[in-house]
């Protein structure tokens, strides 16, 4: 074991001249590191109050710079150029200058508000047509053809309450418009209640094919002898027959 030690820490001449010089570089080193703050002195202090001070030019510089953009824009604006004047001329042909800029005085002529006023239609929902419906209130030229169209299939309207059964109608429209139309009951076309076949009568938007059927067996039983008799038609029901009424006659 003691024999083991002693290889481990014997060094040829060699090892131990270059284990020397290691041991001074080290130790030069650190004499280094000890004396070098002595020979380089940072003069710190110097150079914050140099750099304080070139802040502090600066911001004066600023602030003059300040003051005489704020003192040129006052003069521009209180200042009247040559071409913004005009000459005007009194009665002793002496000259005076004016701002042609000059705030004018309205208060000298009173403001009178305008008035507008709508111009009442009055349109028959009967005889007119799309370019006369299209000047009411709220209806185009789609709901004008639409009314026109089922005024056609109805034979016309006996009341003016029948354009909600047009497409797409509503209480809006109708409160717009209802001061401004009327209908005529004497313009409705008539079908002729013994006569209509039922070919004719389906073409009626209130009748279907079952009812038309049902008023032909019924005339066929017996003719009528007056529009009431409608309702002795199993399929017409009050409502029905009101609605019904206006467009059947027995001539």
């Amino acid at each position: 074991m003691r024999n083991l030690f002693k290889e481990l820490l014997a060094f040829t001449k060699n090892e131990r001249q270059g284990i020397f010089v290691l041991l001074l570089i080290i130790a030069l080193l650190l004499l280094a590191n000890i004396l070098m703050p002595f020979f380089f002195q940072h003069n710190s202090n110097s150079d914050f109050a140099q750099f304080v001070k070139e802040i502090e030019t600066f911001e004066k510089q600023v602030q003059q710079d300040t003051i005489k953009t704020s003192s040129y824009a006052y003069k521009k604006k209180n200042t009247v150029s040559e071409e913004n004047l005009f000459v005007t001329y009194n009665a002793d042909d002496e000259p005076k200058y004016k701002n042609k800029y000059e705030k004018k005085d309205y208060n000298k002529q009173p403001y009178t508000k305008k008035e507008y006023t709508y111009k009442k239609l009055n349109i028959n929902l009967n005889a007119a047509d799309t370019s006369e419906l299209i000047q009411l209130r709220g209806i185009g030229s789609t709901f004008a053809n639409r009314i026109v169209k089922y005024r056609n299939m109805l034979g016309g309207f006996h009341e003016i309450e029948q354009l909600y059964e047009v497409f797409g109608f509503d209480s809006a429209r109708f409160d717009m418009i209802k001061e401004e139309v009327f209908v005529i009951n004497s313009e409705v076309t008539k079908l002729k209640l013994n006569e209509a076949t039922v070919k004719e009568l389906i073409k009626h938007p209130y009748i279907d094919y079952k009812l038309a059927n049902a008023i032909t067996k019924q005339r066929f039983k017996k003719k009528f002898e007056s529009v009431d008799e409608l309702k002795d038609v199993y399929l017409v029901n009050d409502s029905l027959f009101r609605k019904l009424a206006p467009y059947f006659s027995l001539e």
